[in-house]
């Protein structure tokens, strides 16, 4: 018995040692590996994925699209604009998704291109703060007044341009075909600002000479403006266009209320059915599921390239190609699941829509507890449990469906210029009938709700001291103050 104990090897120290290493290597590595494995397993699309994924787009003929005809305005003489924005849609949506990590800023979809044949803006340039009529806070009929010439001779250079917008705005749709890409070219609205411009100079111009006839037209054009933008906006639409037409509505009302403060009783009464025009509501709220929709796709088709997959970077790490840090970047693309990612950020995406579909007094409660849900799906870091229960699966993915989702206002820029419109006709039906300012507050109390203030349900609240129509905006970042004015001086 002792023979056979002489003949068992004793292992030497090292061995030992080195196996106590592997083991608690091995302990160690497994939830590791598990971790990674369990984060391989992707989600299927959730409903809610799929309705933004898959929202039907109306039917609309290239011939009757004011959005092609946009795109392709700068054209040469003998080409059509419609054709010509049709060959650079398709030629950009058939070109690769560019990578988020190699963009920057979306591309500005220049209306002039290098074979144009004319320029947007002739040189030299005016100063980029005084290229457009501030929106609000001045005189826009003033402002054109005192830049007249450089407005004149904007108008002869780009003559053929401003005959274009002229014709896209009697085209009966408005439909966007750019694919929604972190590098899609976003339509340059300038000149659409500077149409608006020129009217206010032919209505200032016009008024200054007396001329009925010319006043008149220039309404016109006004109202016509107004008129296409809500047309577009009548379905549901892209979010640049929902803010930008909703931006150039905005201009066109302080455009009339310029105009109001220098007509007289008879010349109001004479172009009332004008000015009515320019002022009247929306024939309904604005359709925010094809805006919400293309922000779903926008963060869908962006983080296509953010994690070009695991062995991928595993690799670059091996071969030293990585552009960033390898613990980090393996960190990331392991905990990351990219449909799972997409559905919470479709959950994201219905709250916001709901918030952006209340009418505006019940718009705080419904943020609110849109907002709970929202932040239910962020990292609990107040919260242990939970905190770790996020960090096994997709927590990558999760804090970026949380911080990929803005904090919206645009539903509130909406409800802010319904006020404003409300408070200009308020002002154009007193100015008619010669109202002192002494007896505006009581024409207002019996005036229905449709004149009153959305935001409260209440009549709007009068300054008497500096004879101003005023309200409170719920847009205040957007406004950049505490209230919104309209003076009456009569």
């Amino acid at each position: 018995m002792q023979a056979e104990f002489a003949k068992s090897p004793v292992r030497p120290w090292w061995r030992r040692v080195l196996r106590a290493f592997i083991w608690i290597f091995l302990i160690l590595l497994t939830p590791v590996v598990s971790f990674v494995a369990y984060n391989r397993f992707d989600e299927a699309p959730s409903e809610l994925a799929l309705k933004f994924e898959n929202m039907p787009m109306r039917p609309v003929s290239d011939a009757d699209n004011a959005w092609l005809a946009m795109v392709g305005l700068g054209a040469a003489d003998d080409v059509d604009p419609i054709a010509w924005g049709r060959q650079k849609v398709d030629a950009f949506n058939a070109t690769p998704m560019q990578s988020v990590a190699n963009s920057s800023e979306p591309a500005i979809e220049s209306s002039q291109p290098e074979d144009a044949h004319v320029t947007i803006w002739p040189d030299p340039k005016p100063p980029i703060d005084d290229r457009h009529c501030p929106k609000r806070d001045v005189d826009c009929l003033q402002w054109a007044l005192d830049r007249a010439t450089r407005l004149r001779g904007f108008q002869q250079a780009n003559a053929v341009l401003l005959t274009r917008l002229d014709a896209l705005m009697q085209l009966p749709e408005w439909q966007a075909r750019y694919q929604q890409r972190v590098d899609t070219p976003m339509l340059d609205w300038g000149i659409l600002a500077a149409q608006l411009d020129l009217l206010a100079l032919d209505l200032a111009e016009a008024q200054a000479s007396a001329s009925d006839v010319d006043v008149d037209a220039s309404l016109q054009k006004l109202a016509g403006s107004v008129e296409f933008w809500q047309r577009v906006r009548a379905q549901p639409q892209d979010l640049f266009t929902v803010l930008f037409s909703g931006a150039l509505i905005e201009r066109a009302y302080w455009i009339a209320n310029a105009w109001l403060d220098r007509a007289g009783q008879e010349q109001i009464t004479r172009h009332g059915l004008l000015l009515d025009r320019v002022l009247k509501p929306a024939s309904g709220p604005v359709q925010w599921q094809r805006a919400v929709a293309d922000q779903y796709l926008l963060f869908r088709n962006g983080m296509a390239d953010l994690d070009p997959g695991l062995g991928t970077v595993l690799w670059r790490c091996v071969t030293d190609s990585a552009s960033e840090g390898c613990l980090e970047s393996l960190t990331t693309s392991a905990s990351f699941a990219p449909q799972a990612t997409f559905n919470l950020q479709a959950i994201n995406c219905e709250q916001i829509l709901r918030v952006l579909e209340a009418s505006p007094r019940d718009h705080e409660e419904v943020a609110a507890d849109a907002g709970r849900i929202m932040q239910g799906l962020f990292p609990q870091f107040d919260d242990v449990g939970a905190l770790l229960s996020q960090l096994s699966y997709n927590f990558t993915g999760r804090v970026l469906a949380s911080i990929g989702t803005p904090s919206f206002d645009w539903s509130k820029r909406e409800h802010d210029r319904e006020a404003l419109r409300r408070m200009i006709v308020l002002k154009r039906m007193a100015l008619e009938p010669g109202v002192p300012a002494e007896s505006l507050a009581s024409v207002m109390a019996l005036q229905d709700s449709t004149l009153g203030n959305p935001l409260t349900g209440n009549p709007f609240d009068w300054d008497a001291t500096s004879r101003v129509l005023y309200f409170e905006p719920s847009a205040k970042q957007d406004w950049k103050r505490e209230r919104v004015e309209i003076a009456y001086r009569r």
